[in-house]
Order: structure tokens, then C-alpha cells, then sequence
């Protein structure tokens, strides 16, 4: 496939990012920080976590818990 740069994502936020990685795990669909670690969100400094996983056509989103 293509291989796509992560810079280049679109991002959704949740409000809770626990159930929504759960569902991620009982579907078996894989996500990673943003250094790439696998089943690890990236906690910012202000203290909102993120996830990454790539769509079917290698198109990278961001889910957070940064949800107003």
C-alpha cells in the first residue's frame, strides 16, 4: 500500500477515548501513539490522550479525548 506521512491526518474527538479504544481491541484493529508504539496513547501536556490508526486505504486519524 501506500505508505502516507502521520503529519498528514484527520482527527476526531471523543469523550471517551477508553471505550473507544476498546472497541478498537474487540474488533482487532490495530492504533499506536504518535512515536508509533502499539496500544499506547500519546498523553499531551494537557493531559489529553491520542491515538492513531490508519483507514483502509492508509489514511491516518487521530482520535483524542479532547472533546468540548
Amino acid at each position: 500500500g501506500i505508505r502516507r506521512n502521520k503529519n498528514d491526518h484527520l482527527c476526531f474527538s471523543v469523550k471517551s477515548i477508553e471505550a473507544f479504544i476498546a472497541n478498537l481491541d474487540k474488533r482487532g484493529i490495530s492504533y499506536t501513539n504518535w512515536p508509533g508504539t502499539e496500544k499506547a496513547p500519546t498523553v499531551r501536556p494537557d493531559g489529553v490522550k491520542q491515538i492513531y490508526f490508519q483507514d483502509p486505504d492508509g489514511h491516518w486519524i487521530e482520535i483524542n479525548n479532547d472533546f468540548r
